[in-house]
Formats: structure tokens, sequence, C-alpha cells
């Protein structure tokens, strides 16, 4: 599933929880527009959402199927914030760069859509540059509160 969460005025503290496997969703200060992936570890069931913001906001919960697809062989996938999005092909590796501001939690996470384990492909804090195993053919979620990059690699 794929949730997508907006509070633009919002300016405190911000807030998503789910009763899954994934837990905490959203956390951040201030304004906020992005995406999570929602039960995609197997066996993950939502039943309740939470959420805390000091301003209106909206949410909505969709099948992954509405991703869009990135092209085949797109040289760089690019955005700011969190996002989830499709990569299809074969790619073994990725060069992914992040230049979150704040010093702030960074995490790219790959689900190969042919099953297996979710590969936690990066996790810092703060800027980053770095080539990575990438496994092709998978739903992508990035944890960003900057701009990033990602360009497969075959």
């Amino acid at each position: 599933m794929l949730l997508t969460f907006e509070c633009p005025k919002c300016s405190g503290f911000t807030f998503v929880q789910s009763d899954g496997f994934e837990s905490i969703l959203v956390s951040t200060m201030g304004a906020y527009s992005g995406r999570s992936w929602l039960d995609v570890h197997e066996g993950s069931k939502t039943h309740t959402l939470t959420v805390k913001a000091d301003s209106s906001w909206t949410l909505s919960v969709d099948d992954l199927v509405v991703l869009a697809s990135t092209p085949s062989g797109e040289p760089t996938i690019s955005g700011h914030g969190d996002a989830v999005f499709y990569v299809p092909g074969e790619a073994s590796k990725a060069k992914i760069t992040n230049r979150g501001g704040h010093g702030g939690f960074f995490a790219v996470e790959v689900a190969p859509t042919r099953g297996g384990r979710t590969d936690m492909a990066v996790a810092t804090v703060g800027g980053y540059e770095g080539t990575v195993p990438f496994e092709g053919d998978a739903v992508v979620q990035v944890r960003s509160d900057g701009d990033w990059t990602l360009s497969p690699i075959e």
C-alpha cells in the first residue's frame, strides 16, 4: 500500500504511526508533504493509523499500482523529501546522493517485486554519496529532508 500525507500549514511536531510492521511513517517538524509505503513486508497488516499534527492535514492510502513507473534505463531519479517509486529493470547497483538539510536522517529501502527480503540500502544522518548493491525491478522508499538522487547501474 502507498500512504500519501500532507500537512502544508503544520508548524510543530508532525507524526503518523501505523500498528503494522512499518510503525513510524512520518516524523518531522513543520510542514510536510510526502509518501511512505505501508504493509510491504510479508505478513504486515495495518489496521490503525494515528496522526498527530497541529494543523489541517490530508491522508490517503492507495494500492502500489498507482505508482508511476520510472522508465527503464532512466539515468537518474531525483526528488525532494520522502518518496516511493517503482524502478524497473535489472540494475545490480545504484549511485545515491542526498543533500539533506539540518543533519536529518536519510534512508533508502528497496523491496524487490519478485519477492524476497526488503533491503536497507542506505541509513545515515546528513549528506550522503555512494554506490550500493541494488536489486532492480523494485519499489523504492526514500526518507530525506532534502534533495536526493538515485541512479540505477546495470
